[in-house]
């Protein structure tokens, strides 16, 4: 009869132990793929700074300039307003992906609180 309890408590082993490895292992992968997310966020909005030009520089009057430089720099000025409106859509995606995925970790957690929750329960002795 006791044989027949061990071989019982150790075929249950891998199976109460095995999924939580997992869980975590992905737990992390989760934190990882949040913590580049939140980098990333901040190294946009902070090169937004650093790419915008102080408007002291524009002093310099447009119409001592030839017409094609004043092509050159209204396309230079187009390209920056491009460039500023795909950072702040870029910027709302990784936003939009961060409350994703803080969504996903409270349903992670909230699943490994009933693994665990279970675990306990088949453990505690009849």
């Amino acid at each position: 009869m006791e044989m027949i309890d061990q071989a019982a408590a150790s075929d249950l082993r891998p199976l109460l132990y095995g999924p939580s490895r997992r869980i975590f292992s992905v737990l992390v992968l989760l934190l990882v793929l949040l913590g580049s997310c939140a980098a990333a966020a901040w190294l946009w909005t902070n090169l937004e700074e650093f790419v915008e030009t102080p408007q002291a520089h524009e002093v310099t009057s447009t119409m001592s300039l030839s017409l094609e430089d004043q092509a050159s720099l209204s396309e230079i000025k187009w390209g920056q307003q491009k460039a500023s409106d795909e950072i702040a859509e870029l910027d709302r995606r990784i936003g939009a992906q961060r409350e994703d995925l803080k969504s996903i970790l409270d349903q992670i957690v909230v699943l490994t609180s009933r693994i665990d929750s279970l675990q306990n329960l088949g453990s505690v002795p009849n």
